[in-house]
């Protein structure tokens, strides 16, 4: 199984989710770390939640 990414626009699944926001939402990959920057806390959070 591969780890899997939801997609924090367009709510799709995706596999790279870097890949996937450079080719459907254009965005940088300094804009991608900002986001995995601010982001990191909560989604981690969450994500393990979600796994137990």
């Amino acid at each position: 199984m591969k780890d899997v990414f939801y997609c924090f626009k367009c709510n799709k699944m995706v596999v790279s989710l870097y890949y996937h926001l450079k080719q459907d939402h254009n965005i940088t990959i300094d804009e991608y770390l900002e986001w995995m920057y601010i982001c990191s806390d909560q989604q981690v959070k969450t994500y393990r939640k979600k796994k137990q």
